[in-house]
């Protein structure tokens, strides 16, 4: 974005020279603002690759310059690029931008998507004699959001299509199923010395996932509970976790909750039931 080192200029003017210049000197005044060093800022990126479970990813540098040790994956790029949309949707506002001015230069957005398809709101897009012509996009229609990755394509052109194909082919081929749903019961708690002696659990919000159109699936659920106080429990607390998977492929995981409150059952209570496992 050509800024000099004795230029001042916000986080919000670098992240739009960031996303929509592909500018690598605001990659690194971001990178030093936040870590002090783009060392320090790469040890931060390897830490967080763990974290999202980036298992073919390691980052070099933070301005993604050709380097040794540093790679990805297209698989890793999406999982990045859905977390970053869940965690920080409001970036959408500047990738989607078509251009952008800075100390009275203007640029173009480089992700060509932008300008043919009016459903592609970001993400990002790469270019080095190494990688080839890469596109990152995200779309959003009727309410659904899918994310395209092209390495390696020999122009924008080739990328642009690639990019396109595969989002059609994602819409009109796949949907959106709930395979777990919110506020219904999957399970339930017993404890003798509450009152009552079990409270229904289930999932704090339903998991969505993306499946191909009429293809037939059979999803479990496990259920994994937590030892819980003898005093009861409030409703809504969270007492485990719930798994969904479509034969040995794991789906995602919700916290499960208790659907009803629970109190500490009287002491007579405890004594009857005490007395009636005796018998």
């Amino acid at each position: 974005m050509f800024i000099a080192p004795s230029m001042r200029v916000s986080v919000d003017e670098l992240l739009h020279g960031l996303i929509i210049d592909a500018g690598n000197d605001a990659a690194v005044a971001l990178a030093q603002s936040v870590a002090g060093t783009r060392g320090v800022f790469v040890n931060m990126m390897n830490t967080r690759a763990v974290e999202l479970g980036l298992r073919n990813t390691h980052y070099s540098d933070v301005d993604g310059l050709p380097k040794h040790g540093l790679y990805t994956t297209a698989r890793d790029i999406g999982l990045l690029s859905r977390d970053i949309i869940e965690q920080y949707p409001q970036l959408l506002t500047i990738s989607e931008q078509k251009t952008y001015t800075s100390d009275h230069i203007r640029q173009r957005n480089w992700n060509p998507v932008l300008f043919t398809d009016p459903i592609v709101d970001g993400l990002a897009t790469g270019l080095t004699k190494e990688s080839g012509h890469c596109i990152d996009a995200c779309a959003l229609r009727k309410g659904r959001r899918l994310i395209a990755v092209v390495l390696g394509a020999p122009s924008w052109h080739n990328a642009a299509r690639a990019v396109e194909a595969l989002l059609n082919y994602g819409y009109n081929f796949y949907t959106d199923a709930t395979v777990i749903p919110a506020g219904v019961q999957l399970g339930a708690l017993k404890n003798r010395d509450w009152s009552p002696r079990m409270t229904p659990v289930g999932a704090n919000h339903k998991l969505v996932v993306t499946i191909a159109k009429n293809a037939g699936f059979d999803v479990r659920l496990r259920v994994t509970l937590t030892k819980q106080p003898r005093s009861g429990i409030r409703r809504g607390a969270i007492v485990g976790t719930i798994c969904a998977m479509i034969a040995k492929q794991h789906l995602g995981n919700v916290p499960a909750i208790a659907l009803e409150q629970t109190d500490p059952a009287s002491l007579a209570t405890r004594l009857l039931r005490h007395l009636r496992r005796l018998v």
